[in-house]
């Protein structure tokens, strides 16, 4: 039952920026916690950079196994709103209520209906390099960001308008028609060019095409030829496009109102057939018999043939169109009469007369008007134009008129025009064209005077020596001393053309303007009410696409006014910046392709059409040159074949306001651009690859299917070298100067996993040093060696290409001389930089950023920012790797939490399941659900061979195989088919119950069945992975594992589990930084805190320490941290005390512990504590050793003991002249395997201390590698710019000490990178010594049943995604009881321990049981096997002389049901019957 408050002064929401595992995280501590939590991210789905990883090291889990169950229970918690494709706009306010602005992108897919079937995705005609396999490969413009994406659905991309689209006056989406063409969907096409364009055949012939001008891919080579595909779509596409439009193309809807129009031109007819479509009644008028104006009767049919005229016009009056010929207004009727008839009234008459010269002779016999010429030729109509003929004008109909006459049998054509011919309005083609035709240019010569009796008989032409003035104007200027005279025969005009406005008459209400009629701009309207005009009568000569945009604007006017609307209201559209070419995208260079055309000698005899067009194939290659601009081409497929109508193009960007009381920013890292690094040859060597890179070529769903190939050939690649600090520890270059601290171990990873694909890879792995410094990462690398992974330490001077091979010759120095090797395959392990949107993140947040461009952080507040309520977690708070990342994400819901504690449990609401359907009586109905897992299962296990033979299986209704069974998409499929089969029980067979089991337990829980009706198999840790080498008999295995899995789940019973109240206080076992750190994170959130410490102080190890590397007090805040602690009112500390014994479960602990009287340790009382969590904070000690003579001579002692003298100002900085610092000394070797990852920071912080206090002094550190990680790596760069020396050594060379006979020490140390040997005669030896775990942790972890690894350190639950959890429940682990760690690292760790045990307690009941023993009395015989063999102590002899089990302490283990020799004791879910089953089920014949 939910807790009742009264409102609170501060909000108990909280915003979480970023979906990387970060966000999860402390997203799900929140929610689970009792808080609402926002969880914004710019991506399409949560998942980060891990989502990107094939594997995790060190365990080489597969990373999307483990990232699966973690991002659907984000996106499922009813307590977590996820907002994706989103930003942070706004942050106002204070800790407590922060008013936020979240600004979200449209998907354009409705995320309530799409069900990612992906129909979409397959006719998407647009393909873009995938940015989440690193541009390897391509995706749609529809996509999923990858096949296990959450939210399991589409989005679509959109850059914006492509400039091809936003330059056609009309607005045709050149890029949609385009990209349906590189598919070969010409009819598809079609159908996206007459969406703006009703005349594609037409305009695909003669349009201009100012669209290829602004053309991007003339950037490169040259532009898209744009308009030849459009016409290619008609050619192609017309045939099937007008079976379909017989449903499509059609009016909507009848209305009553008429509309007339007065011209039948492109104009005309469009606002025709857009007004006919919304069903209005349309007449169009016009002067011809037929419709299409100039498009029939000025345009020669060598440039567009009379049948595509007369296809595309009839198709628009096939609208239900009236069409009324040889109709000329003002003669055969009037605008008045057309006014009384029609409710609107559209003037598209066009220009139809031609501008003639008045010049002498101009009434000469044989001087024709051009339009008057060409449209007597196009009607039929016999005309003689002679021998010679001479055409003025330099436009396009000039070009059209002189190869007209040219076809009539004139042979000779002149061209005179006032214009050079750089000047000349013709497009350059016509002009090209005509010469080619034989045209005679005569350019810059104007006529003078026609010459002849009667007839024409020549034109005298005079110089014109300019055109324009100087402001552009049209101004022609001649000398007419300076003449020619060319005879001719005819001499037709084409000087331009004019408006016959006739019609208007002298008292006409309608205003002229320039010869044209005026309308409003906007709306087309002209003064007079219900008259409107467009085309070239309105704006004067221009071409078909222009009269057509004009058509559809005058249509939207009559249709606004024909509704009483407003007629300009929206339609005033401000110019858009040109876009761009898409980014990263570089095409391969490939001209336009020519299209066919008739040749020259041939054309000129008849009016057979010119271009002859593309073939399909040369349409598609062509349409294939296309950049895709605008990403998504809205050619509107996918709309088309989406059942469920979920795609929404007309979707807008939304903005919303949240009252938020804490922030949380996540928002990841970026990596290096490796193409800075230009010595390594990335983007000009096609084989040098980067390190996401290559991990999506060993990924399952990246562009390899995970083999592992050279991008040059495809080839398997032997030798595969790694450079490692590509962009790190960079001071000189481009990259950042610290290190990025992931490098080397996903390096090692990636290595290791290229030669589990294919044992024939050699990797070798260059290094500086090799900074394994995390929990069993020395193991790790060790393993890798052993499995035959090289490693050199050598720093890359030069990558060459071989450029027959493509293989990579490598060269770098070994110490004795310069070495060439060569390589088939170099990876670049890229560093980390902070998120690109970091600077505008702080910005709005009003937060400090680090020197590098992290959030600046405090050093004892490691995941708070420099303002009051935003924390940071994962990598902007700088490098770290993904277990780091969990526990400052857990540590930064944890301050939240602490912030806005009173309001608690305010805005939360429980989750919901369907009613459980009782299957008891049912028979048995089985669905198996196979996984692939990627390649981790399917590369070795057949996997449909083990599906077939699952469908054998008695009981077995339904079997599939998935790629992800635990992906979202697949676990909705999986509810789908339990309610569309009735099944009962489920079985998985995938990976391992440790990380899934809880995962389809709730699936099946959400379906309406009792969780325990599913049973896994797995299949991959216990067959894939262990038998990679014999695939065949793996297959057999997982057949067997599934035959088993069936047999044991046909006998499962439904089981319930039981709420028990929860006791709201902590026990904290030590009281060291972390504990106490943990305890008063607890307290602050409003929970009583038990803290026990076995020593009489609090403090742990820290009490030695008195600095840190960046300068801080340690002891400070320890008695500050200390005090904060006693004078809590909810915490109790107990000093010399030490826990005795435990018991319970979570939520409900008992814990006796003891405590010494002070200065009196025997004397001890005993002390039991009720509590609901635990936390195991035991901290770590300093390694003892003699080795180097460490207490034996004063001279030799440890950083520990030298921090205090320096701090003490002990130190004798004149008399200890020379320092030398040993680093690892027994770490690392023998016992001691692992890294201490404190002790290179100590050395440097002590060397530092020293070289301030006396510059002179020679301070040198002998080392195996530096692990300065992170942004300790300026302090390493520090010292060595203060002259602090540093020598390399080697394991097998370790350095040796010795004193001589005068008393000196002497330590002799090789060199291995100039392999000498080195002599140092030091004052004062300084061993960093190491950590290792305290005394009695044997006796602890044995007490609470914890594990412990080989070297006394705490396992947690899962090494990356569960690093502060033990696999007992309710208890947790932080600090150094983990791995040794930094104060500030132990700090995080104890707050994200605080934040993990906050959602227990937050909670006031639990639910228990389920997998617990259970007794049966009639058995029992009382013998206390069980009470004695049960490891927590949970059986008892009740007073009916039984045994007896609470259920609700009862942990599941099984010990007592297998030790009863009664057996009398049964575990549920693992009963007898049950497994003995299962064992049958595996010597069962199918």
């Amino acid at each position: 039952m939910r807790e009742q408050r009264e409102r609170p002064e501060v909000t108990g929401s909280v915003l979480v920026v970023g979906g990387g595992i970060a966000g999860m995280q402390a997203s799900l501590d929140l929610a689970n916690a009792g808080y609402l939590v926002h969880l914004v991210t710019e991506s399409p789905s949560i998942g980060g950079k891990m989502a990107q990883l094939d594997k995790t090291f060190p365990t080489n889990e597969c990373a999307m196994c483990l990232l699966g169950p973690r991002m659907t229970d984000t996106l499922n918690h009813p307590n977590i709103r996820l907002y994706t494709c989103s930003s942070l706009e706004k942050v106002e306010g204070e800790k407590g209520n922060f008013r936020v602005g979240i600004r979200q992108r449209p998907r354009y897919i409705n995320l309530d209906e799409c069900t990612a079937c992906g129909d979409c995705e397959q006719v998407c005609p647009v393909r873009v390099p995938n940015e989440f396999n690193q541009g390897r490969g391509e995706r749609k413009a529809v996509y999923k960001l990858f096949p296990q994406a959450v939210p399991n659905k589409y989005l679509i991309e959109k850059r914006g308008i492509p400039p091809c689209r936003s330059t056609c006056p009309a607005g045709t989406n050149a890029q949609g028609y385009v990209a349906l063409i590189s598919q070969g969907k010409f009819a598809e096409a079609l159908e996206v060019v007459r969406r703006r364009m009703p005349f594609a055949g037409i305009c695909g012939r003669i349009c201009h095409h100012p669209c290829e001008t602004e053309c991007n891919r003339g950037q490169y080579d040259e532009p898209v030829a744009i308009a030849w595909l459009k016409r290619a779509a008609y050619d192609y596409g017309w045939e099937e496009a007008q079976e379909k439009e017989k449903e499509t193309y059609r009016p909507r809807q009848v209305r009553p109102e008429k509309v007339a129009i007065v011209g039948a031109g492109p104009a005309g007819l469009t606002a025709a057939q857009d007004l006919a479509l919304e069903g209005y009644q349309v007449t169009v008028y016009d002067a011809l018999a037929s419709p299409g104006g100039m498009l029939r009767a000025g345009i020669p049919r060598y440039r567009l043939p009379l049948e595509v005229v007369e296809r595309e016009t009839q198709r628009i009056l096939n609208l239900g169109i009236r069409f009324v010929p040889n109709t000329r207004l003002g003669e055969d009727i009037t605008l008045e009469e057309l006014r009384s008839q029609y409710q609107a009234v559209i003037l598209a008459v066009g220009l139809q007369k031609s501008r003639l010269l008045n010049i002498p002779g101009a009434e000469l016999k044989g001087i024709l008007p051009g339009l008057d010429f060409l449209r007597q030729v196009a009607q039929g109509e016999k005309v003689e134009v002679g021998r010679r003929v001479v055409v003025i004008g330099g436009g396009n109909v000039a070009m059209d008129v002189a190869r007209t006459a040219r076809r009539l049998g004139a042979e000779e054509v002149h061209v005179a025009c006032l214009e050079s011919r750089k000047e000349m309005p013709a497009h350059s083609w016509e002009i090209e064209e005509a010469l080619e035709e034989g045209i005679i240019l005569h350019n810059s010569w104007g006529p003078k005077r026609f010459l002849g009796e009667g007839e024409v008989k020549s034109i005298e032409l005079m110089q014109c020596t300019r055109v324009f003035d100087e402001e552009g104007r049209f101004n022609p200027q001649y000398n007419p001393e300076v003449t020619t005279t060319i005879p001719a025969d005819t001499v037709i005009v084409a000087i331009g053309q004019a408006a016959d406005l006739s019609f208007l008459g002298e008292q006409s209400s309608i205003r002229t303007a320039k010869g044209l009629i005026a309308v409003d701009p906007v709306t087309l309207a002209t003064d007079v009410p219900g008259v409107f005009a467009c085309g070239d009568v309105v704006r004067g000569p221009s071409s078909v696409v222009e009269a057509v945009a004009s058509g559809h604007e005058v249509a939207e006017t009559v249709k606004r006014y024909l509704n009483g609307q407003d007629l300009a209201e929206g339609r005033e559209t401000p110019r858009q910046e040109k876009l761009g070419p898409p980014e990263n995208i570089i095409p391969f260079p490939a001209r336009r392709l020519r299209q066919r055309m008739t040749p020259p000698e041939e054309r000129v005899r008849d009016f057979r059409e010119v271009y002859l067009g593309y073939t399909p194939e040369m349409a598609q290659e062509e349409a294939r040159r296309c950049l895709n601009c605008g990403i998504c081409s809205e050619c509107l497929q996918c709309e088309a074949v989406c059942q469920k109508k979920a795609v929404e193009h007309w979707q807008k960007e939304k903005y919303e306001e949240l009252t938020v009381g804490s922030i949380i920013l996540a928002p990841g890292y970026e990596l290096f651009d490796a193409s800075l690094a230009g010595e390594y040859g990335y983007g000009y060597y096609d084989n040098v690859i980067t390190s996401m890179e290559f991990e999506r070529f060993l990924s399952s769903t990246g562009p390899t299917q995970g083999h592992v190939e050279r991008p040059s050939d495809g080839k398997v690649p032997e030798r595969i070298a790694f450079i490692q600090c590509v962009g790190s520890r960079d001071c000189e270059g481009e990259g950042s100067p610290y290190c990025s601290g992931i490098c080397c171990m996903y390096s090692t990873k990636e290595a290791i996993i290229a030669r589990e694909h294919d044992s024939r890879i050699k990797p070798t792995i260059f290094y500086l040093d090799m900074r394994s410094y995390g929990k069993n990462f020395d193991k790790y690398v060790e393993a890798a060696k052993q499995a035959g992974v090289r490693y050199v330490r050598a720093m890359i001077s030069r990558v060459e290409e071989d450029p027959l091979t493509k293989n990579l010759i490598i060269q770098y120095f070994n110490g004795e001389k310069i070495i060439r090797e060569e390589f088939e395959l170099v990876v670049l392990a890229l560093g980390v930089r902070p998120p690109k949107e970091a600077t505008k993140l702080a910005e709005i947040c009003g937060i400090e950023l680090n020197p590098y461009g992290f959030a600046k952080t405090p050093e004892w507040q490691p995941v708070a920012t420099t303002r009051e309520g935003i924390y940071v977690a994962g990598a902007f708070q700088g490098p770290r790797d993904i277990p780091e990342t969990v526990v400052n994400a857990s540590a930064a819901a944890a301050c939240a939490g602490r912030d806005l504690a009173p309001a608690r449990n305010t805005l939360v609401r429980p989750k919901e399941y369907p009613p459980e359907r009782d299957v008891s009586l049912e028979e048995p109905r089985v669905g198996v659900f196979i996984c692939h897992c990627g390649i981790n299962i399917a590369g070795v296990v057949d996997v449909p061979a083990v599906v077939e033979f699952a469908r054998q299986l008695p009981h077995v209704v339904y079997a599939e195989n998935n790629l992800y069974t635990c992906s979202q998409d697949t676990l909705k499929k999986i509810k789908e088919i339990i309610q569309e089969h009735r099944l009962n029980r489920v079985v998985v067979a995938s990976c391992t119950i440790r990380t899934h089991q809880p995962l389809f337990r709730e699936t099946l829980r959400e379906a309406g069945l009792n969780p325990f009706y599913f049973e896994m198999a797995n299949i991959r840790d216990q067959c894939s992975w262990v038998h990679r080498q014999e695939p065949d008999m793996a297959t057999e295995k997982a057949k067997d594992l599934v035959r088993m899995a069936v047999a044991k789940v046909i006998k499962h019973e439904a089981l319930h589990l039981q709420p028990v109240p929860v006791v709201r206080r902590a026990l904290i076992v030590g009281g060291g930084v972390a504990g106490l750190t943990a305890a008063l994170t607890i307290a602050d959130q409003g929970y009583d805190v038990y803290v026990v410490e076995k020593e009489e102080e609090l403090g742990g190890y820290a009490r030695y320490l008195r600095f840190t590397l960046e300068g801080s007090d340690v002891q400070s805040f320890l008695k500050d941290l200390i005090s904060q602690v006693r004078a809590h009112p909810r915490i109790q500390v107990y000093t010399s005390a030490q826990v005795e014994e435990f018991g319970g479960h979570q939520g409900h602990f008992l814990t006796t512990i003891s405590q010494g009287a002070p200065g009196r340790e025997h004397i001890r009382r005993t002390i039991k504590l009720e509590h609901g969590v635990i936390i195991i904070a035991t901290g770590i000690k300093e390694a003892s050793t003699s080795e180097y003579g460490l207490g034996q001579d004063p001279r030799v002692i440890t950083n520990t003991h030298l921090e205090q003298e320096l701090a003490e100002g002990r130190f004798n900085v004149q008399a200890n002249k020379q320092v030398v610092f040993i680093q690892c000394v027994g770490s690392r070797e023998g016992e001691r395997l692992y890294c201490s990852r404190t002790c290179c920071g100590q050395s440097l912080k002590n060397a530092l201390k020293i070289k301030e206090l006396n510059p002179e002094a020679k301070v040198y550190i002998l080392y195996r590698d530096m692990r300065t990680y992170g942004f300790m790596e300026d302090y390493y760069r520090k010292a060595r710019e203060m002259g602090v020396i540093f020598i390399q050594y080697d394991l097998t060379a370790k350095p040796v000490i010795r004193q001589r006979e005068i008393g000196l020490l002497e330590i002799e140390v090789k060199d291995p990178s100039s392999g000498k040997t080195l002599v140092l005669w030091p004052d004062q030896v300084v061993l960093a010594t190491g950590a290792v775990a305290p005394e009695g942790i044997e006796r602890l972890a044995t007490l609470f049943k914890l594990p412990l690894n080989e070297d006394g350190f705490f396992v947690e639950t899962h090494a990356k995604l569960a690093p502060i959890d033990f696999p007992s429940a309710g208890i947790f682990l932080c600090g150094a009881a983990h791995s040794p760690k930094s104060l500030a690292e132990a700090i995080a760790q104890a707050q994200g321990a605080a934040a993990r045990a906050c959602t227990i307690l937050a909670k006031e009941h639990l639910l228990v049981g389920g997998v617990v023993a259970v007794v049966d009395e009639t058995k029992c015989a009382a013998c206390l096997t069980c009470v004695r063999v049960c490891p927590y102590s949970v059986p008892r002899i009740n007073e009916r002389n039984v045994a007896e089990i609470n259920a609700v302490q009862c942990q599941g283990c099984g010990t007592c049901a297998g030790e009863c020799p009664a057996k009398a004791i049964q575990l549920q879910h693992y009963k007898d019957e049950q497994l003995l089953a299962k064992v049958a089920g595996l010597f069962r014949e199918v």
